[in-house]
């Protein structure tokens, strides 16, 4: 298979599929990447200094970047400014970088002092670019994301974390807390936890009082969702709390053979739970599946070898033994397996899987590291697992998320060139 059109540069795609590029050498610069033809759509240069983005800098079809000493808010549409903030006066650009949320009204930009280990953080209205507020740390600090009326900061120094949570509007302390043994972490919906390796406590934004605690021999922590259940691991099984009283809903125990290690546990899209234990002896692998409403079991399955499991970007799943792929059904039975023939693509992983219609796209990689061959991408058919066709590379490269109807992409792995093939 051969590519249809290169892009020279870094490309890199926001959750809607556009693509974007960035080039340093005389000039350092962002353009936005038609996705038909590769060609540029618009441009925005750094006369000095660089161009700096994120793709999750983009809210409202609005892009946050630094451009030199200047934060931009440009239109997604047609590179067209907003507003620009310069603050080479008062700030450091070149030791500073942008940090945006979801949740807020406010950027913000870290500036660490050369040599000092202290950290100033700049809030810039997201509509205005007006600065907001200034809070100054004693100690080197980064922002978490907050909820609408917070910003958490932490710091360390000393062999103590500092947890300090600002008003978003004002940027002054409403609490704060020093924790010399476990952490303070924020999920996916904003709530503060307090954790260590004994207990779990739900913390109140407001105020830092604690709402509730969960306590619990040898805690991992909680599990990341993006729902509002609230999963507790530990090294004897998995917990589901009530998020408002922290009451215990159900447990589900890790009873496997002796011979086996560490349980993993990976959140599907449809909040059901995968808990996967590799035998200590790398004979095989115990899987099941949990109900997220009950902690009964749904399904299990033993594998032989070293069976790992891939979740692509509808939620299928898929398992990998060696160099075969297999798709599970619903009750964790195999509809079909991709036996990867000799020599073309055989002793490799599949790192990453994306379903486009009716099509998979399957990076896969060698065994013994990214950098040797072979390395590619196969199209396979979704329903049979079928090969349409395989795209073999030379060179290290990643699956890059934007759908198009005539194009798949693919990214060199050091951000060298950008490829698209035809489906």
């Amino acid at each position: 298979r051969d590519s249809a059109f290169e892009v020279k540069g870094r490309v890199v795609t926001d959750t809607q599929g556009r693509l974007f590029a960035d080039t340093a050498g005389d000039g350092s610069s962002l353009s936005r990447i038609d996705p038909a033809n590769g060609q540029t759509v618009w441009t925005v240069r750094a006369d000095q200094g660089f161009v700096v983005y994120s793709t999750q800098c983009i809210q409202n079809d609005v892009m946050f970047l630094t451009v030199g000493s200047k934060v931009k808010a440009i239109r997604v549409q047609d590179g067209q400014g907003v507003w620009e903030s310069d603050l080479s006066g008062s700030l450091d650009m070149n030791q500073s970088f942008l940090s945006c949320f979801a949740q807020g009204h406010n950027l913000l930009i870290h500036t660490s002092d050369s040599g000092q280990p202290t950290t100033r953080l700049t809030a810039l209205n997201k509509s205005s670019g007006q600065t907001a507020w200034t809070y100054l740390s004693d100690s080197y600090a980064s922002a978490m994301a907050g909820d609408w009326n917070h910003f958490v900061i932490n710091s360390y120094g000393n062999g103590v974390t500092k947890f300090t949570v600002l008003d978003q509007s004002m940027g002054t302390i409403r609490w704060s807390r020093d924790i010399a043994n476990g952490w303070i972490d924020l999920d996916s919906k904003g709530r503060f936890f307090q954790q260590s390796q004994a207990e779990i406590s739900l913390l109140d934004p407001w105020n830092g009082v604690t709402r509730w605690t969960y306590s619990a021999d040898a805690l991992s922590g909680l599990v990341r969702t993006d729902g509002d259940e609230v999963l507790v691991q530990s090294a004897s099984g998995l917990t589901r709390l009530e998020p408002s009283t922290g009451r215990n809903v159900w447990t589900h125990s890790f009873n496997g053979p002796q011979n086996t290690s560490y349980t993993s546990v990976q959140v599907l899209r449809d909040a059901n739970i995968l808990l996967t234990t590799v035998r200590s002896d790398l004979q095989g692998t115990e899987a099941k599946l949990v109900d997220k409403n009950n902690g009964l079991e749904l399904w299990s399955r033993s594998d032989t070898g070293n069976a790992s499991y891939v979740i692509d970007n509808t939620g299928a799943l898929y398992l990998q033994v060696y160099s075969k792929l297999s798709l599970l059904g619903k009750q964790g039975q195999t509809l079909w397996t991709l036996d990867a023939p000799k020599p073309d693509y055989s002793d490799v992983f599949f790192s990453r899987i994306e379903r486009q219609g009716d099509t998979l796209f399957v990076q896969y990689s060698s065994l013994i590291g990214h950098k040797y061959p072979p390395m590619g991408l196969l199209s396979l058919n979704a329903e049979s697992g079928k090969v349409n066709w395989l795209y073999k590379s030379v060179s290290p490269l990643n699956l890059v998320s934007a759908d198009s109807a005539n194009f798949v992409y693919v990214m060199g792995f050091f951000g060298s060139s950008f490829l698209a093939i035809s489906k």
